[in-house]
């Protein structure tokens, strides 16, 4: 005879063997069900054994399924490890998380052999003339020196603009601005030349 169960003894609940979850504190693993996903491919077969994917996408042929790849449309999965899969990334092979790009062409400045518009840069700046790039303040001033036209001062300024991006980009613009003096009485006997050192005076906007 088995005794009814009283006030005092709660009635057991059925447990359903399928949905046992183990009581050492492990978590399930594909190795615990041959098809852990349930989605009809063996675990050994299935390029996401954890998420059910029957149709087995796998758009960049990595082996990995696009269910549970990170960068399905980049078979080296985020190659410069950056956090942009290699599909999205403007700097592939060299690590910029931030993705900028000065130029806007697409290219990311890391890695962009003229990563800024020195004409663009130079104009901002109120400057006529963009001389070169990569040049230091010494061979940009070099670079600028002119003869002054014959009866004026000519006054020339010139400003290297630069950047740095992390270990492994730099680029700077050389750019010149110059303007002109008249001398009086020139030509002529006793012309007469505005001083550099107080017509000079031109500063970058």
């Amino acid at each position: 005879m088995v005794a009814e169960p009283t006030d005092d003894e709660p009635t057991p609940t059925p447990v359903d063997e399928a949905t046992v979850t183990p009581t050492d504190g492990a978590t399930p693993t594909p190795s615990d069900n041959p098809d852990y996903d349930g989605d009809g491919i063996l675990n050994d077969k299935d390029n996401c054994p954890m998420v059910a994917n029957s149709g087995q996408e796998d758009m960049d042929e990595d082996t990995i399924g696009d269910a549970c790849d990170a960068c399905p449309y980049d078979s080296y999965n985020d190659y410069d490890n950056d956090g942009e899969c290699g599909d999205a990334d403007n700097c592939a092979d060299v690590p910029n998380s931030d993705q900028s790009d000065m130029d806007g062409d697409g290219i990311g400045d890391e890695c962009d052999a003229t990563p800024v518009d020195c004409n663009a840069q130079c104009a901002s700046g109120g400057f006529g003339e963009f001389l070169g790039d990569n040049l230091d303040e010494r061979s940009c001033q070099e670079t600028a020196q002119e003869e002054a036209p014959e009866c004026n001062t000519l006054c020339i300024y010139t400003q290297v603009y630069s950047w740095t991006w992390g270990d492994y980009n730099s680029y700077s613009c050389c750019c010149k601005y110059s303007e002109t003096f008249a001398c009086s009485d020139c030509p002529g006997e006793n012309p007469e030349c505005p001083d550099p050192e107080v017509v000079c005076t031109w500063t970058p906007s």
